[in-house]
């Protein structure tokens, strides 16, 4: 009995560390975008600009948080004040997978008030069998799905 019970624990240990954490990953990424939101809006009133949240849907997927230097209320990878690119490093098993109806941005005004719509952006796993969406308001409050 000892034998039996000590082999499946073998078995065990050996199956936790081959199974690849897709989920945990995915949930930390969306996690991650979805405190971006409070972010960008202490952004914009500290600089006392437009700031916002950009996202790329091209190759594996990518968002930024931005405060617009140029004054055009629109971000651009220039100015990026972080830039988070999925399928490198820390997020190698993570996709953003989609956007709510062309979502590319949401921007706050320099007193931290929306000016965007609500919508949502979807990860996930690199096989595309695990997916987490965040939802987020006109209001500029985001929730994890």
């Amino acid at each position: 009995m000892v034998i039996i019970v000590a082999v499946l624990g073998i078995l065990l240990g050996i199956g936790l560390v081959v199974l690849p954490n897709d989920h945990a990953a995915v949930s930390q990424a969306a996690n991650g975008f979805a405190r971006q939101f409070p972010r960008a809006r202490i952004e914009a009133l500290k600089s006392d600009k437009f700031a916002g949240i950009a996202v790329s849907t091209s190759g594996d997927g990518s968002y930024y948080v931005c405060v617009d230097q140029n004054d055009d209320r629109q971000c651009s990878t220039s100015e990026a004040v972080q830039t988070v690119d999925m399928g490198k490093g820390a997020n190698s098993k993570v996709r953003l997978a989609s956007t709510s109806s062309g979502f590319t941005q949401f921007m706050f005004d320099p007193r931290g008030i929306p000016m965007s719509a609500g919508g949502s952006v979807t990860f996930s796993n690199a096989a595309g069998t695990y997916s987490v969406t965040v939802a987020f308001t006109a209001a500029g409050e985001a929730s994890v799905q």
